[in-house]
């Protein structure tokens, strides 16, 4: 019987409240972009009532290729202080078309360098800025 009290009824939502810290920098240098972020997150453990701390710190360079197209490449790690979990390393490369200053589109993948990351995650995105 379904529960319709319960906001989370059909595995939609957590009911808990999660939270994080993201530091980002970037350098000015002309033709190039570069960048690190280093984030603290608090987050509900997958199994239990638990919450697990992780630490994620990413290293991203790009430059433009021709025209409104560019190429990124990164590297990313991400460590939980969730029992038995295992340190995520990722190299992620991407391109991105920006016809203007208000849409972006790119597509890329994730390589798995750690026995806990996924072996690859192809992925598409599209931002609009009003």
């Amino acid at each position: 019987m379904e529960n319709r009290d319960n906001p989370n009824s059909h595995f939609i939502g957590k009911n808990n409240s999660e939270g994080g810290l993201g530091i980002p920098f970037a350098f000015d240098v002309p033709n190039w972009d570069l960048g690190f972020q280093t984030t603290l997150n608090v987050v509900k453990n997958d199994v239990g009532s638990a919450y697990r701390t992780e630490f994620a710190n990413s290293v991203s360079v790009g430059h433009g290729i021709f025209g409104e197209i560019s190429h990124h490449g990164e590297f990313f790690s991400s460590l939980s202080t969730e029992e038995n979990s295992h340190w995520v390393g990722t190299l992620d490369t991407w391109f991105t078309y920006q016809p203007n200053k208000n849409l972006c589109l790119d597509a890329g993948v994730y390589i798995g360098v750690t026995q806990a990351a996924d072996n690859w995650h192809p992925w598409i995105g599209a931002t609009w800025r009003n």
